[in-house]
């Protein structure tokens, strides 16, 4: 959670200094001066932060991946069968 805190905050930040020089360049507020200002940020987000975001998707995967075997541990401790024993129930019956 504190990896997706610090992200967004980042990017924040990348975002309030790309509008804030962009806008001090071109003289002043306007449409096309913040729309480029969110083009030029989200490009140098996904060149700078490349890393943070894989470091996320990984533990985020991790997460998922403890999360399911734990569901499938309670499910057998509980005596009920896991998605895979039923399609292999399936699949043995013909159906």
């Amino acid at each position: 959670m504190r990896d997706y805190l610090m992200l967004f905050l980042i990017r924040f930040v990348l975002l309030v200094g790309v509008v804030a020089v962009v806008w001090w360049v071109s003289g002043g507020p306007g449409l096309i001066n913040t729309i480029l200002a969110i083009v030029i940020s989200s490009l140098l987000s996904f060149v700078l932060l490349g890393t943070m975001r894989e470091r996320i998707a990984a533990s985020t995967a991790d997460y998922l991946a403890q999360r399911r075997e734990k569901k499938q541990a309670a499910r057998k401790a509980a005596g009920r069968s896991t998605e895979e024993e039923l399609e292999d129930r399936d699949v043995e019956r013909g159906a």
